[in-house]
């Protein structure tokens, strides 16, 4: 896939983590590129992040 189509299909993103299109699915994956979990629906991937973020939140404060 070019990085271009690549762009378009992100779905949400911060500095921490990004939800992406992932053949039929959604992907969640790291600041880093890595592949944090592969879901079936885009809700999944969304609450998957949403927990992501708000632990690496608390880890940042300690």
């Amino acid at each position: 896939m070019s990085k271009e189509r690549e762009d378009m299909i992100e779905e949400e993103s911060n500095e921490k983590t990004i939800i992406k299109k992932y053949k039929d699915y959604w992907a969640v994956y790291d600041e880093h590129g890595e592949m944090i979990c592969v879901t079936v629906y885009k809700k999944g991937a969304k609450e998957v992040k949403r927990r992501f973020d708000f632990l690496l939140s608390k880890l940042d404060k300690n």
